[in-house]
């Protein structure tokens, strides 16, 4: 299973969760001055050279509102994009469109900003055979999107969360023997593990 289905497969609750959070019964603003269906069409421009992230998040909070906004892509995920850019169309229900814009576009600043960022830093480290990558230090909720958004960057992921991979920390290094002990009578792969952390040797730059 690659990483963007995992990602598409997981990320809808937690759109779920940031909509809910914005709307809690209804957009009583745009209900008020709009009460019945009209049919709307926003334009998405880059406000800001980088790389654009988040695009299929951006789309996915509108769907979950309404599946029958359309959308007309300009540019792919990934693309480095220019201030003024014309980068997508959305077409549907302006009510619609009203209310979500803010928690798509939050998705779409964010992911986008980390991306770019990412991809700067990659920039100044390219040919320097150094391994650039993020950590468990990311937002609540937004880890999903944050580490999706470093490897669009070129940077690369650490582990997901504490379940993924056996690490040393440095709060361990008073007991360390008896930690190994211990370890080592619960982990079947323990010794796989430390011969890799063994042979492996990577300078690491840490993004989030």
């Amino acid at each position: 299973m690659s990483d963007t289905t995992f990602m598409k497969m997981n990320a809808d609750r937690y759109i779920r969760m940031a909509l809910e959070e914005d709307i809690t019964s209804e957009d009583i603003s745009t209900n008020c001055v709009m009460p019945e269906y009209q049919k709307g069409q926003v334009d998405l421009i880059c406000k800001q050279d980088g790389v654009i992230c988040g695009l299929w998040v951006f789309q996915r909070v509108f769907e979950l509102l309404d599946d029958t906004v359309t959308f007309d892509m300009k540019v792919k995920e990934g693309d480095f994009v220019h201030a003024g850019d014309l980068m997508a169309v959305v077409t549907g229900d302006i009510r619609t469109l009203l209310s979500g814009e803010r928690t798509a576009l939050n998705y779409l600043q964010r992911m986008s900003g980390i991306a770019t960022y990412t991809h700067e830093i990659a920039q100044l480290l390219e040919g320097s055979h150094t391994t650039l990558l993020d950590t468990r230090k990311t937002t609540p909720n937004m880890r999903l999107f944050e580490k999706y958004a470093v490897k669009v960057g070129g940077g690369s992921n650490h582990r997901y969360n504490l379940s993924d991979v056996l690490q040393r920390q440095s709060g361990w290094r008073k007991s360390m023997h008896p930690l190994y002990t211990r370890l080592r009578s619960r982990w079947r792969h323990w010794s796989r593990l430390r011969k890799r952390a063994r042979r492996v040797r990577i300078l690491s730059c840490w993004i989030i």
